[in-house]
C-alpha cells in the first residue's frame, strides 16, 4: 500500500511537471515558433529579440515585430497558435496615419490595426469607438494603435495633432 501511494504522488509530480512546462512553453517561446515558420515559408526575416504580444481573447493575439533590418514592422494576427493574417506598415514618416480593418479573425473577431506617425501623434476619433476602446501600444519609438471590436463599414477616422489641427480625415 504504501509502494502505491508513492507511485501515484511520483505520477501526479509528473503531470504537475509537464503541465507547468507547457504552460510556460505558451508562455515564452510560443511566438518565437509561429516567427520562425512564417521565415521558413518566405523571404521574411523578423527581429526575434523584439516582440510585443498582445492578448486579444482567449485564443487571438497579435504579435508585433518588425523586419530584421528594421525597414517594416509587422502585426501577426494569430488565431488558436496558427498565424490568421500578417499586416506590414513601412517605416516611413510621410504619412500621419496608417491603418487597416481585418474582419473575421476568429468566431466574430474583427481588428483595426494602425501606425501613427510620431511627428503628428495626437487624438484619434474612430466613428463607434470610444476612446477607451482605443488601445495605443509604444514600439521601438512608434506609436501603434488597434481596436479589438466590429466597426461599421465605411471607417470613418479623424486625427488631430496636439494643437487641435486635423491632420489625417478619411470623410
Amino acid at each position: 500500500m504504501l509502494k502505491t501511494k508513492k507511485n501515484i504522488y511520483i505520477l501526479i509530480l509528473v503531470f504537475l511537471i509537464l503541465f507547468i512546462s507547457f504552460i510556460v512553453y505558451r508562455l515564452f517561446f510560443s511566438h518565437g515558433d509561429i516567427l520562425l515558420s512564417v521565415e521558413k515559408g518566405s523571404n521574411l526575416k523578423f527581429d526575434h529579440e523584439n516582440v510585443k504580444d498582445i492578448d486579444l481573447d482567449k485564443t487571438s493575439q497579435i504579435l508585433l515585430t518588425s523586419k530584421s533590418d528594421h525597414s517594416e514592422f509587422y502585426f501577426l494576427i494569430v488565431n488558436d497558435h496558427k498565424l490568421a493574417q500578417i499586416i506590414t506598415f513601412g517605416m516611413d514618416e510621410e504619412s500621419p496615419l496608417e491603418w487597416n480593418y481585418i474582419k473575421n479573425i476568429s468566431d466574430k473577431a474583427n481588428l483595426l490595426v494602425g501606425k501613427i506617425n510620431p511627428h503628428y501623434s495626437g487624438n484619434i476619433e474612430i466613428d463607434g469607438v470610444h476612446n477607451d476602446e482605443i488601445k495605443k501600444i509604444t514600439f521601438k519609438e512608434h506609436v501603434f494603435f488597434y481596436v479589438n471590436k466590429p466597426l461599421n463599414l465605411p471607417i470613418k477616422i479623424k486625427m488631430s495633432d496636439s494643437k487641435g489641427k486635423t491632420v489625417y480625415s478619411n470623410f
